[in-house]
């Protein structure tokens, strides 16, 4: 199948199919090295029974913009599959997305609570300069923090969104990897949860969709990964300031103020918790 496809996407870059090999541009050679990042992270990722990315063919500098090509896999969206999706279905994409934590957790690292910190007020200023909204009654949840964290040491996709995943029956596949300011599989959970609990990707999609279906399907993944997860001390531990930070760092990118109000509202539950 021959598809020619010009999409400008939210990330700041230029997807454009051809001939079945997608090539990814960054827009603005501001993102280049965040591209390149990317790229590597694909790349570095190691095909299991879990989950594959699609291959990559070709990457460098063209017009002084860093691009990368890569394997065209014409799966489903999630929506598409949720739609139709059975109670078995559900199960075994929560089997795979626990199978795949796990599998990443390869032990535990001492993690300077600097670290968390540093990300913390950049994120925090950057907010007010672009929003004018002051978030610096969050900073106890941080500085409170033990000055060593312990946390699980492993690779993670680092944007692990349902808006990320493509369908096809069993096979899942993983796109749109992101570098992150530590690599850890509680990334990739409370990525996991902006979707479960918050409905992130179901906000963000312009297409007509069952919401009320989606939405089904989305607490029904989320009661049994919180169940699990639930079993893991570092979550118990550490899931609160991480989701706040996850959930401050989606809002520089937000210029709907509906969107900006939302997470701030759920910041402020997980605050308060």
């Amino acid at each position: 199948m021959s598809l020619n496809l010009n999409i400008k996407g939210n990330s700041g870059c230029i997807i454009d199919v051809h001939n079945n090999i997608v090539t990814k541009t960054v827009s603005n050679i501001d993102n280049n090295s965040r591209l390149e990042a990317q790229c590597r992270k694909q790349s570095d990722f190691e095909k299991t029974k879990i989950f594959r990315a699609p291959n990559i063919y070709d990457y460098g500098i063209k017009n002084k913009k860093y691009f990368f090509d890569m394997e065209f896999i014409p799966y489903k969206t999630y929506d598409k599959v949720f739609n139709i999706a059975d109670k078995q279905y559900l199960d075994n994409i929560c089997y795979k997305l626990l199978s795949f934590i796990k599998e990443n957790s390869y032990g535990f690292k001492l993690v300077s609570n600097e670290i968390i910190i540093e990300k913390f007020e950049l994120t925090k200023n950057k907010i007010h300069k672009q929003h004018n909204i002051d978030l610096s009654y969050l900073s106890k949840v941080f500085y409170s923090l033990n000055n060593e964290l312990h946390l699980p040491s492993g690779y993670c996709h680092g944007d692990l969104t349902f808006s990320n995943m493509l369908f096809d029956k069993e096979d899942i596949v993983l796109i749109d990897f992101l570098d992150t300011y530590f690599d850890s599989p509680i990334q990739d959970i409370v990525k996991l949860r902006q979707d479960t609990k918050y409905y992130w990707s179901l906000m963000m999609t312009t297409d007509y969709v069952d919401k009320l279906k989606m939405k089904q399907c989305f607490s029904y993944i989320d009661n049994k990964l919180h169940s699990e997860f639930s079993k893991l001390e570092y979550y118990n531990l550490y899931y609160i300031p991480f989701q706040i930070l996850n959930l401050m760092r989606v809002i520089p990118y937000c210029t709907n103020k509906d969107n900006i109000n939302f997470l701030i509202k759920n910041i402020n539950k997980l605050w308060q918790h």
